[in-house]
């Protein structure tokens, strides 16, 4: 519901997409969003994810419940590539500890805690076509490659009450703690994703974090929270500039990055388009969907009139109340 206002007669003969993401250089500011279960889409998972974002010069945010390991992931893309790693709270700290660890090793640049998801959801418009949970015999396949063999055996041991065993051991509600609890154990930056209201915003600066991934966890957690780019402006004005802010959630097109960028963001993750690149035609797929969005991206800041990121400021944007409250 925003539109883009253009500016016109702006010398966009060369347009120039490249930032900076905590310091580490990018192509563009667009990003692959931590994302479960890419093995349902491709054999390969993410691997062929993280080979499409490294070729376009893009961030990569591995999930935790990714099906191939840290170690899988970074001998794929042989130690290139910018990668983070996205992390949950969860009772057993040692195993998370263990992953953060993994993840600095295998030189991840950035450790993403996850902080929308105090339990597991009601997926009522899911569960119509959400894959069913695994039988005991191919329950191996849907294994954790950042979990030891013994973990998920143990998770996958009774599948009948899988949904109270993932939330007594894995989903754990969380508090302020952990985000305390996370920079003890790494030196890397720290990016909470999952933040909506302003307050949660002002909060986490307090905690030695040095982004926020503004997110509804692509509308799957709650019904009824306002779409991203609605949000997004109330938690820029609350960091004032302290922290780098992002957005994921219904990125679709190139018209959506620059609305972003415009009301604030420094970057944009994307995460359902991925899958679908993944499953249509795996690593290649994946690389046309990162082309194809970026190449649109830069349309829409020529027709915007801007040649590079300084140049998308607020004014190019209007909600559509402007025009109809007139």
């Amino acid at each position: 519901s925003y539109y883009i206002l253009p500016r016109v007669l702006r010398d966009v003969s060369n347009i120039d997409t490249a930032t900076t993401l905590l310091g580490q250089k990018v192509t563009t500011p667009i990003g692959v969003a931590p994302t479960g279960r890419y093995h349902v889409a491709h054999t390969d998972a993410e691997i062929p994810v993280a080979k499409a974002a490294k070729r376009r010069g893009m961030c990569m945010i591995q999930s935790i419940f990714s099906y191939k390991s840290i170690e899988e992931v970074t001998e794929s893309c042989e130690g290139e590539g910018l990668r983070w790693m996205q992390v949950q709270p969860m009772n057993d700290r040692p195993v998370l500890a263990d992953i953060i660890q993994r993840a600095e090793k295998a030189n991840y640049k950035a450790i993403v805690v996850t902080c929308d998801y105090p339990r597991l959801p009601m997926h009522y418009k899911i569960m119509k076509i959400w894959p069913p949970s695994p039988s005991p015999s191919d329950a191996k396949g849907h294994y954790a490659g950042n979990f030891s063999k013994e973990w998920n055996d143990f998770i996958y041991s009774d599948l009948s009450g899988l949904r109270k065993v993932l939330e007594k051991h894995i989903i754990n509600p969380g508090t302020w703690e952990i985000v305390d609890w996370v920079r003890s154990v790494t030196s890397l930056p720290i990016v909470l994703k999952g933040i909506l209201h302003p307050d949660d915003a002002r909060e986490a600066i307090k905690h030695d974090i040095q982004a926020i991934q503004v997110s509804n966890h692509g509308g799957r957690n709650i019904d009824e929270t306002p779409p991203t780019l609605y949000a997004l402006p109330e938690i820029i004005k609350a960091v004032n500039g302290k922290v780098e802010v992002y957005v994921d959630g219904g990125i679709r097109q190139g018209t959506d990055v620059l609305k972003a960028l415009a009301l604030g963001a420094r970057a944009v993750f994307v995460g359902r388009p991925i899958v679908w690149g993944l499953a249509c035609n795996g690593e290649d797929g994946v690389y046309d969907v990162l082309r194809i969005l970026g190449n649109e991206f830069e349309y829409a800041m020529s027709f915007a009139g801007c040649s590079s990121l300084a140049d998308i400021t607020s004014d190019i944007v209007r909600h559509k109340t402007h025009y109809t409250k007139q």
